[in-house]
C-alpha cells in the first residue's frame, strides 16, 4: 500500500508517515526478512530443523512490516489469524503424529508460517503456502523418480522460498 505525499493523504493520526519512508522501510525489512528465511532454508536443509530464534526474529519482523505499513489496527488480526493457524496446524500434526508415529509437519514448521502469517496476513498465507506445496511436491515425486521415497523432505526450504518470492513480488506490485 503506497501512500501519496500529500498531507491531506497522510493519516492523521501519524503525520510522520510518507510514502518515502514507508518504502524505505518495506525494502528494509523485506531485505531483513529475505536474510532469516536464508538462514532457515540453511538450517532445515542441512539439520531438518528451524531454528527457533530465526522464527522469533520472523515474528517480529512481521510485526514491525505491519505496523510500518498499515494503521496499528491491522497488526491485531495479522497475530489473531497467525495463532489460529497456528493452532490448526499443530493440532493436525499431533493427531497425525498420534495414529501414525511419523512426524508430518514438524514444530519448527508450524512456528515458521504462524510468523510469516503475521508477515502475510489471513489472506496472502495462503498463496505462500500453496507455492511451498507444490515445490515440495515436485521434490518428493522427484525423489520418488530416483528411487528414495523413504526419505524425509525439510519444509522450511520450500515455504522460505515462496515467503521471499510472495514479499517481492508485494514490493513489486506496491502492495
Amino acid at each position: 500500500m503506497m501512500l501519496n505525499t500529500n498531507s491531506k493523504d497522510r493519516p492523521s493520526c501519524q503525520p510522520w508517515r510518507t510514502a518515502e519512508s514507508i518504502e524505505i522501510s518495506q525494502y528494509l525489512l523485506t531485505l531483513g526478512l529475505a536474510f532469516l528465511l536464508a538462514r532457515v532454508w540453511l538450517d532445515d536443509a542441512r539439520n531438518f530443523t528451524v531454528p527457533t530464534v530465526a522464527t522469533a526474529a520472523i515474528a517480529a519482523i512481521s510485526a514491525l512490516k505491519v505496523l510500518s505499513v498499515n494503521l496499528p489496527s491491522f497488526l491485531f488480526p495479522h497475530i489473531l489469524s497467525a495463532s489460529i493457524l497456528t493452532f490448526l496446524l499443530w493440532l493436525a500434526s499431533e493427531i497425525y503424529w498420534r495414529r501414525r508415529q511419523r512426524e508430518a509437519l514438524g514444530l519448527g514448521d508450524v512456528k515458521l508460517i504462524g510468523a510469516l502469517t503475521i508477515w502475510f496476513g489471513p489472506v496472502e498465507i495462503w498463496s505462500v503456502l500453496l507455492v511451498a506445496s507444490i515445490g515440495a511436491i515436485a521434490f518428493g515425486l522427484m525423489r520418488l523418480a530416483k528411487g528414495q521415497a523413504g526419505m524425509h523432505i525439510p519444509f522450511g526450504p520450500f515455504l522460505s522460498f515462496a515467503a521471499v518470492l510472495q514479499a517481492l513480488l508485494d514490493l513489486w506490485s506496491g502492495s
